[in-house]
C-alpha cells in the first residue's frame, strides 16, 4: 500500500496493536482475535521470534485489510528486510536519521521515537512522518498537548505506558495514534488461549479510543 494511503488509515483506526515476544504462529491466532474486534494496525517488533516470518504471514492472511508494521528498527538492513517482508510502516525507539532516510527512500511510513522537543524536532526535520513519543506513560497524555504548543505541525503517537484507562486522554491531548503492547495483547489471556476474551478487551479499547461507553473502567 503506498505511503500516503497507510498514513490515511493511521490517522483514522488510531490504534497500532504491538505484538512482541510471539512466534509466528501464536502471533496469527491473537491477531486473528484483534481483528474479528476491528483492530487493522499491527506492529511486530523485530526482537520477536521470526519477526520478518510473521509479518509475512499476516500480509498473506490479511492483504489489505490489515496494516503491518514493523517495530523496534534499528538499522538500514532490518528496514529493507521489513520491506520485503510487507511491511508498511517502521517504528523505532530512537531517533537514526540513516534509519529514517532508508524508510522514505523505501516508500514506507517512518515513526522513529523521541522524547523531548529537541528530539520531536531532529526527528521531524530528518523527514519522519510521525514521532512516537515514547515512553509516553513516563510523562502522561498532557506532555502530547504541550508538544503541539511549539511544534503545531507535529504528528505524534503515544506509545509505551497506554492502557485502556488513559488511551482516550492520549488521543484528545492530540496524538494521532496510539500503539499498545501487553495491556492490548495480553499475555495471560493469550497463554489460555482466551482468544474470545481477547477479542472483547479488543473491542474495549476501541470504544474506548472513540469516547463510547463499553471502554474504560
Amino acid at each position: 500500500m503506498a505511503r500516503t494511503r497507510v498514513l490515511e488509515a493511521i490517522a483514522r483506526e488510531r490504534i497500532v496493536a504491538i505484538v512482541r515476544g510471539l512466534d509466528t504462529d501464536r502471533a496469527l491466532v491473537s491477531v486473528a482475535a484483534l481483528h474479528k474486534a476491528g483492530i487493522r494496525l499491527v506492529e511486530v517488533t523485530c526482537n520477536s521470534p521470526a519477526a520478518m516470518d510473521t509479518i509475512r504471514a499476516l500480509r498473506a492472511a490479511y492483504g489489505d485489510t490489515l496494516l503491518v508494521g514493523a517495530g523496534t528498527v534499528l538499522d538500514v538492513d532490518t528496514v529493507q528486510a521489513a520491506r520485503a517482508a510487507g511491511a508498511g510502516f517502521i517504528l523505532s525507539p530512537d531517533t537514526d536519521a540513516q534509519v529514517i532516510a532508508a524508510t522514505r527512500g523505501a516508500d514506507l511510513v517512518s515513526v522513529p521515537g523521541a522524547m523531548s522537543p529537541t528530539e520531536a524536532r531532529i526527528a521531524m526535520r530528518a523527514g519522519a512522518d510521525i514521532v512516537k513519543i515514547f515512553p509516553a506513560g513516563a510523562v502522561g497524555p498532557g506532555y502530547i498537548k504541550d508538544l503541539l504548543g511549539p511544534l503545531p505541525d507535529g504528528r505524534f503517537m503515544a506509545v509505551g505506558g497506554v492502557n485502556l484507562e488513559n488511551i482516550a486522554e492520549f488521543l484528545q491531548a492530540g496524538a494521532m495514534a496510539a500503539g499498545v503492547g501487553g495491556a492490548l495483547l495480553d499475555t495471560t489471556l493469550i497463554a489460555a488461549g482466551d482468544m474470545a476474551g481477547l477479542t472483547a478487551l479488543a473491542g474495549r479499547f476501541l470504544d474506548a479510543a472513540a469516547g463510547r461507553e463499553g471502554g474504560a473502567a
